[in-house]
């Protein structure tokens, strides 16, 4: 053990028994059940919100599942990591009308729902043909900062 040198922050578990540390060093680490590093990424800011996704870049009945790792780094970019290609992984960043992005799931085969701490909910497809293209954003509150 002793992967990161500073506070772990944020983790998740995968469906295939992976565990995701996210760490103040601005480092996240994927680990095995036995403690083994799989992957490890040096990220450009604190990561949080870590969170695996399982899915299928294609609509064939036997196509192999991609897992995906996603991450919020530093409040405002969102890394997408296809763990079969780790070695490219994705930073999105959004408008910065939309603020710091407060939340977000996974749903489907490959898209994303942000919710923005100034109200706007966006979509974005993470399949590879159309990656980070936003299907929709919409405005649903104002705040009052």
């Amino acid at each position: 053990l002793g992967k990161h040198q500073r506070a772990i922050t944020c983790g998740a578990f995968s469906n295939n028994d992976l565990l995701a540390l996210g760490a103040e060093d601005a480092s996240i680490t994927v680990s095995s059940t036995d403690g083994d590093s799989v992957f490890s990424f040096t990220c450009n800011s604190d990561p949080s919100m870590i969170k695996f996704y399982d899915f299928k870049q294609s609509s064939e009945k036997n196509a192999k599942s991609d897992v995906m790792l996603s991450a919020v780094l530093g409040k405002k970019i969102l890394m997408l990591v296809n763990l079969s290609d780790s070695e490219n992984p994705i930073n999105l960043q959004f408008q910065v009308r939309y603020g710091n992005i407060a939340t977000y799931c996974w749903f489907g085969d490959g898209f994303l729902l942000l919710g923005f701490d100034k109200g706007f909910l966006v979509c974005i497809s993470v399949n590879d043909s159309e990656i980070g293209q936003v299907y929709f954003s919409s405005l649903n509150f104002c705040t009052y900062k």
